[in-house]
């Protein structure tokens, strides 16, 4: 399932077409959803303009797009530039009386950083910690939801790397009842699950040592659904 953007721009804010609708984004608000989206390059096409507009934000939203850009760069494998603006989400966090909601993404995308660079022990401490911090939001919304869903996804990524199968399959199971609950409903959802999570769930299959089922069978055992 192909997702199409148009943009047109206008003085402070950009109209995207999306799913047969036009929407008013600030610049930062649609860096977070390219971010979301794994476009990390189009959202990297906004970082001058969204850095402009977060200096009106609050410390909450500045920690949170901070993040994001870290993420960005992460994802395209730039970590040093990537790992510069999650201090300065740790900056943000502290200048908000370490009350900013949003700390959780700088947990999470942290630990993407750990991750992707090999340190998988300090990944997974940095992944609990946003679980734990985002489980705790009052009214959580389906995007936080699937902030946890990706979360656990990638903490099981971690054990995977580091052979602990047990662990891994308990994130992976809760990232997939997160998941599976919101892909028929939720495009966001739907397309996250085909293109990030069931490839892991396959690579963790793969390494179980002496397995004897196909995947289909194994899958069906191990999550009572079809693939």
């Amino acid at each position: 399932m192909m997702v199409i953007y148009r943009v047109a721009y206008t003085e402070n804010m950009e109209n995207v077409f999306y799913e047969d609708e036009w929407y008013e984004y600030t610049p930062g608000e649609l860096m977070e959803r390219y971010y979301r989206e794994g476009n990390f390059e189009e959202a990297l096409e906004h970082e001058d303009w969204a850095l402009q507009e977060i200096m009106r934000y609050d410390a909450d939203a500045k920690c949170r797009f901070n993040a994001m850009l870290g993420g960005s760069y992460i994802g395209l494998g730039l970590y040093k530039k990537g790992k510069t603006y999650i201090e300065d989400a740790w900056d943000d966090y502290e200048r908000s009386g370490e009350s900013a909601e949003s700390i959780y993404v700088v947990y999470y995308i942290e630990g993407i950083y750990y991750l992707e660079t090999g340190e998988y022990e300090t990944a997974i401490r940095r992944f609990r910690k946003a679980v734990r911090h985002a489980g705790a939001l009052e009214g959580k919304d389906a995007v936080v939801e699937m902030d946890i869903a990706r979360i656990c996804c990638d903490m099981g990524r971690a054990y995977i790397e580091l052979q602990e199968m047990d662990s891994a399959m308990e994130a992976l199971k809760l990232s997939y009842s997160i998941t599976e609950e919101r892909r028929l409903e939720s495009e966001v959802a739907y397309i996250y699950y085909y293109e990030v999570l069931e490839p892991v769930i396959k690579e963790f299959f793969e390494n179980i040592p002496g397995e004897e089922m196909e995947f289909d069978e194994w899958f069906l055992k191990q999550f009572g659904g079809q693939v």
